[in-house]
């Protein structure tokens, strides 16, 4: 799974489908010791601009299912956002978060992993169960609450 996740990833494609729903992001994941590094950040700002930042570890359940251990920029534990990932046979299918709190509010993420492409999902909750738009992408609402895509490829 880690040879997959390395690399940098743009959502290139999905921006010039319609530009005014969806900013050019870009991301860059690196292997830094044990540590997966993922940056995040719009192309007109730069990567040394970054609107995201994090590390991850990751711990091997078997050849199939992997934890993702989730890390702030600081490196600070943040077990409660931490993914559960299964290969498929075809691709790496994460999901996990059910109590991840970011920006406060209640984000449930998934994703699916394959060699050259990222299909990521966001979905963010209030206290009182509201869609809200946390993250700094252009997130739109649909009826699923559903607040951020990204279709990431190398």
């Amino acid at each position: 799974m880690k040879d997959w996740f390395l690399g940098r990833w743009n959502n290139l494609r999905q921006a010039q489908t319609n530009p005014t729903r969806w900013a050019h992001a870009c991301v860059s994941v690196t292997e830094e010791d044990e540590w997966l590094h993922i940056k995040q950040w719009y192309d007109y700002q730069g990567e040394a601009s970054p609107y995201r930042e994090r590390y991850h570890l990751l711990e091997y359940i078997s050849d199939t299912e992997v934890i993702v251990l989730n890390f702030s920029q600081d490196k600070k534990r943040n077990e409660c956002c931490d993914m559960l990932v299964r290969f498929d046979g075809v691709a790496w299918n994460g999901s996990g978060g059910l109590n991840c709190r970011i920006r406060n509010a209640n984000v449930e993420s998934f994703f699916r992993l394959t060699e050259n492409h990222i299909e990521a999902y966001d979905i963010g909750l209030s206290d009182t169960g509201e869609s809200v738009s946390y993250t700094h992408l252009r997130a739109h609402e649909t009826v699923l609450d559903l607040v951020c895509r990204l279709l990431l490829e190398k």
